[in-house]
């Protein structure tokens, strides 16, 4: 492994050393396509602190976004593939017992 691949890695598991944002990639993994106050919901977590932990997802590259208009704009999430790889190096999907639903 290169040592940029491994820099990368270690800030990615660096970010995912939180609760909360775990909660969160769980979450997107069940719910590809889910608007931020959804996700506010089902994290249950405040608003402020989970656009908190958004940003840092999305700035390790494992949440995207995409803007939506159907009659108000609604931003929604999901995970990227690099999240999805992530997830399974760490044997996270083996453990979420709810299904996965498809967007």
């Amino acid at each position: 492994m290169k040592m940029k691949e491994l820099r990368q890695k270690l800030k990615i598991y660096g970010t995912l050393n939180n609760e909360d944002r775990l909660n969160i990639l769980i979450a997107l993994y069940n719910n590809p396509g889910i608007s931020f106050n959804d996700l506010a919901r089902s994290v249950k977590i405040d608003k402020p602190l989970l656009a908190y932990h958004v940003g840092l997802l999305r700035h390790v590259g494992l949440v995207e976004s995409r803007y939506e208009r159907s009659g108000r704009k609604t931003t929604k999430y999901r995970l990227t593939d690099q999240a999805l790889k992530v997830l399974e190096e760490l044997k996270v999907i083996e453990k979420i017992k709810l299904p996965r639903t498809v967007a």
